[in-house]
């Protein structure tokens, strides 16, 4: 892959509810102006933000949303292109949420590492709590028609929390160094947010963007139940949508209230406190391995 580019390859596997979509616009608003700082972000090949036709391309289900198939050969050739002109020494980011499914497919994630040859490769992933991720992710599906209770959804999904298990298959194939994890903590990233945290990793000076300033985001934490009742009925098609109207716009009035103690503390989920704690352990010791700091790793490298 990519016979123009000689440097190192940065691969961004975006777990999802952990920044993606603010550092992938982020990256593509100053694209310039990171090049000129040794980072490569080409423009995507799919209608999609960042980089998902080789995780498409990889992964043996074909996932109706993908624009479309593509070839290992005509990705290949496509970021040959894009690649042509960077110099020799300069890292390429490829990102995408695409890539966090793989875990599943465990034969997906090494043919992404045989696609990459003997190329020099990291992995970045950020990891967020469990519990702060699935409610971050209900009110989210359910701005989306999730029509399941918080508590049935909690106990469907809550595999899916285990961002650290998750994690596991790409240490198996990359390798323990090749793999990076970062903690996704709004009160903890280095230089205040995602953006900022993302770029200093890569040893990049961050420049500052407005993306999602003010933006409704998800189902407001006092409105989810009416949400949720909304999605499990059966009204017709106008009268839904004006609900859903009304909806999203109290939420950008109503004011900021602590999601995990207004939609938590109705519920009884004592019975999944062990599975929850065994998540965090494996978590906190993935991040406290794996947090290196990319640019500096790079930097003593060479």
């Amino acid at each position: 892959m990519l016979r123009s580019h000689g440097g190192r390859i940065v691969l961004h596997i975006g777990f999802h509810k952990t920044g993606s979509s603010a550092i992938q616009a982020n990256l593509a608003e100053f694209a310039t102006l990171y090049r000129k700082q040794g980072l490569v972000v080409p423009e995507g090949l799919s209608r999609w933000t960042g980089h998902p036709e080789l995780a498409w391309a990889c992964c043996p289900e074909k996932f109706p949303w993908a624009d479309r198939e593509f070839t290992l050969d005509e990705i290949t050739d496509y970021y040959d292109r894009q690649c042509a002109e960077a110099a020799a020494d300069s890292t390429l980011l490829l990102t995408s949420e695409e890539y966090c499914r793989l875990n599943y497919y465990p034969g997906a994630i090494e043919a992404v590492r045989e696609f990459f040859g003997d190329a020099d490769v990291t992995v970045l992933a950020y990891l967020r709590e469990p519990l702060d991720f699935l409610l971050s992710r209900y009110r989210h599906e359910l701005t989306h028609g999730e029509a399941m209770t918080l508590e049935r959804f909690l106990r469907y999904h809550l595999q899916s929390a285990d961002l650290a298990w998750r994690l596991q298959p790409w240490i198996e194939v990359f390798g323990a160094d090749r793999v990076h994890a970062r903690l996704f903590d709004r009160e903890a990233f280095d230089g205040g947010s995602i953006v900022n945290d993302f770029l200093g990793a890569l040893g990049i000076t961050p420049q500052q963007s407005a993306f999602r300033k003010g933006e409704f985001s998800g189902a407001h934490p006092w409105l989810c139940d009416a949400w949720q009742k909304l999605n499990a009925s059966d009204i017709e098609t106008d009268a839904r949508e004006s609900v859903r109207k009304a909806l999203h716009a109290a939420s950008n009035v109503l004011p900021a209230v602590d999601a995990q103690r207004c939609l938590l503390d109705p519920l009884d989920l004592g019975d999944l406190e062990a599975e929850l704690d065994g998540m965090r352990s494996r978590l906190q010791v993935a991040v406290r391995r794996r947090c290196t700091s990319i640019g500096a790793q790079a930097s003593a490298a060479s």
